[in-house]
């Protein structure tokens, strides 16, 4: 890169700090601070700030010390700044320790500290630092909230709220998200309704858009409806932003997506007025996530510019679908690695039982990071061959991740007194600590010490926690008592009405799992291409032909879902155990796709029970091109051949 060689070079030096700052280009920022000491410009106070700041988001604290340490004529700006880095690399103490020695303290640096605190899990000491500001604005306020906020403490985050006597967009930012974040979706609904109410007040009383609902207000709420299965709201609001930018089509994007409508999420792929690269990772992700890698590659392919988030979010889709010879074939084709696509890689060797080869490039990666280790410790194999506290034990640091993938390494063990142990002594604890640990227990078919767990969870507790106990007791074979805990769950969102609804098709209770789903319709819930097989094998099971067709017709006429192989196969399913074997055989013959063995072997088995011997030769013909290895098919069709020649 050329640099200026001109005099008054100061702009363009603050300029090129600035931007290496934000690029976290530590080697390039260095060469512009070789460039200003070569002009005699070090002693320069304004440049030795930018100098500590982009040092401090380059990561280098060392270097951003020592310059802070040469500096002539520091004023408020510099400790600020040396505060803000120290934070920012997760030195809280250091940050105190430069608090307490600057000359006079001011609301940023307490409120940069407030934050950090936060950040590190200490909301008391954060809480400390809060009230030594004498008179904090309504920034530090707005800290104070989002840091109880994020921690989970929306009690205390409420209680903040309604105890400000002025609030700014961001103040409603705050708690929205805290609400959306802890599954308390009804919270914030209201909280966003009060805002409109208050913007409409602002605007008529002063002119006043002090309180005007932004892009993160928007978009927030949007994820929001979407996560709680409320699509066609979440589109309502989309198409109600009149300043709509390329960040609020990405989110409407990625929360189609979350929601598990692709059909919709393509609609708004196709419409976006520009395509970056953030909203191509978003479609390729998504489709990648329903399973269609092909179309997904053929995406890939067709971005224009890759970035190594794009790489390395194929290498993790395939890792998670089990596809880990073509996530090596994506790594190999990339022209820069880093530590994040090769912890991708480990991971996808892990999940998919390659322990030996994700130990083996964990030894070879020449920069590891926590979430490497987490990888590692969470993918020990259960026979005893790896101690979890051995791994642990080698670990350089650890965060509250680690913690939780230890207790996780022993109860994918069955060693449930000592991950209960290590959880107990646990100094913090999120709601993924309780998720484990709750699993564990019900895993294990301890229904009773899981609701023991439960209840002794944190409140508010979030949609997974309630969506994990009511696995439980399905799991368990206990369905009143989840159709109990299910009644008690303050706003059920679409995954614990899944949950409830696969419960029953599969506990032989159609009826009631039909009624649940009409009541998940009437409750405005958007319903997925899960929640209609779920439906769907109902009325297979119980026999009900014409009610699985209409619901499959609706599917596609009243929701808009395209069907899937597994709707048909649902399909071909109930009409072979209605002895409709013509129909399924039919229906087969012209899917829009290439049927798979389940379809297949659903006509088989179907054909055998009703002893159509024409039929399940052809079912069998077919499941042996697609499985020519497959002894089992050959040992169905000689007894479907066997029992025709008894009929006759």
């Amino acid at each position: 890169m050329k640099f200026p060689e001109l005099d008054g070079l100061k702009s363009e030096w603050s300029r090129l700090l600035r931007h290496f700052g934000d690029a976290r280009d530590l080697c390039q920022g260095r060469i512009i601070h070789e460039r200003i000491v070569e002009r005699g410009h070090h002693c320069d106070i304004y440049l030795a700030n930018l100098l500590v700041q982009m040092y401090g988001k380059c990561g280098s604290v060392e270097d951003a010390l020592a310059v802070f340490d040469a500096s002539w004529g520091k004023n408020t700006f510099s400790w600020s700044i040396l505060v803000a880095a120290l934070v920012h690399n997760g030195r809280i103490e250091a940050a105190r320790r430069a608090l307490a020695a600057m000359p006079q303290w001011n609301a940023v640096s307490c409120t940069t500290l407030v934050a950090g605190y936060f950040h590190e899990g200490d909301p008391d000491e954060a809480q400390r630092i809060f009230d030594l500001i004498q008179e904090p604005s309504i920034v530090s306020w707005n800290a104070l909230l989002a840091g109880y906020g994020e921690r989970g403490d929306l009690r205390a985050a409420r209680r903040i709220f309604d105890s400000m006597s002025e609030r700014s967009t961001a103040t409603y930012n705050a708690m929205i998200q805290a609400c959306v974040q802890h599954g308390e979706f009804e919270q914030a609904k209201i909280v966003f309704e009060s805002m409109a109410k208050i913007v409409e007040k602002s605007r008529a009383i002063a002119k006043d858009n002090s309180h005007h609902r932004d892009v993160v207000t928007w978009t927030t709420m949007i994820e929001a409806y979407a996560q709680n299965g409320h699509l066609a709201e979440a589109k309502a609001l989309f198409d109600g932003i009149s300043g709509r930018n390329v960040v609020t089509w990405t989110v409407m994007l990625a929360a189609s997506t979350a929601a598990g409508n692709l059909h919709v999420a393509r609609g708004i792929f196709n419409r976006l007025p520009q395509h970056n690269v953030v909203a191509w990772n978003a479609i390729v992700q998504a489709v990648a996530q329903f399973g269609d890698f092909d179309e997904a590659k053929k995406l890939f392919d067709r971005t224009p510019c890759w970035s190594i988030v794009s790489w390395n979010a194929m290498i993790t889709a395939y890792g998670q679908r089990g596809y880990v010879g073509e996530a090596q074939e994506m790594l190999h084709r990339m022209s820069q690695w880093n530590v994040v696509s090769l912890t991708a890689l480990v991971a996808a060797y892990g999940q998919n039982g390659h322990l030996d080869l994700a130990k083996e490039l964990f030894h070879w990666m020449p920069e590891r990071n926590i979430i490497t280790w987490n990888s590692m410790l969470a993918f020990l194999p259960g026979d005893g061959s790896h101690r979890p506290e051995e791994v642990f034990s080698l670990m350089p640091s650890w965060d509250l991740a680690s913690y939780n993938s230890l207790v996780q390494a022993h109860a994918e063990r069955g060693s449930l007194a000592r991950a209960r142990e290590i959880f107990e002594t646990m100094s913090k604890r999120d709601w993924i600590s309780w998720l484990i640990i709750i699993t564990a227990f019900s895993r294990a078919g301890n229904v009773d010490e899981a609701r023991k767990l439960f209840d002794a969870s944190p409140e508010p507790r979030n949609a997974a926690l309630w969506s994990c106990m009511i696995s439980c007791y399905t799991d368990n074979g206990r369905l009143d008592g989840a159709k109990l805990m299910f009644d008690t769950m303050p706003a059920p969102r679409l995954i614990s009405w899944t949950t409830m609804l696969s419960a029953y098709a599969t506990g032989g209770r159609a009826r009631e799992a039909l009624q649940l789903f009409s009541s998940m319709i009437l409750h405005g819930l958007e319903c997925k291409e899960v929640s209609f097989v779920t439906v769907l094998n109902a009325c297979s099971h119980m026999g009900w032909v014409e009610t699985g067709r209409e619901y499959f017709l609706s599917m596609v006429s009243d929701h808009g879902i395209h069907p899937v192989p597994d709707h048909y196969t649902c399909l071909v399913d109930a009409f072979g155990r209605a002895g409709q074997l013509n129909r399924a055989r039919d229906l087969l013959l012209s899917v829009p796709f290439m049927p798979d063995c389940a379809a297949w072997g659903a006509l088989l088995g179907a054909s055998m029970a009703y002893d159509d011997v024409q039929v399940g030769e052809l079912a069998a013909e077919q499941l042996m091109e697609l499985e020519p290895d497959q002894a089992t098919t050959y040992v169905k069709l000689a007894n479907a051949y066997a029992a025709g020649a008894r009929l006759t």
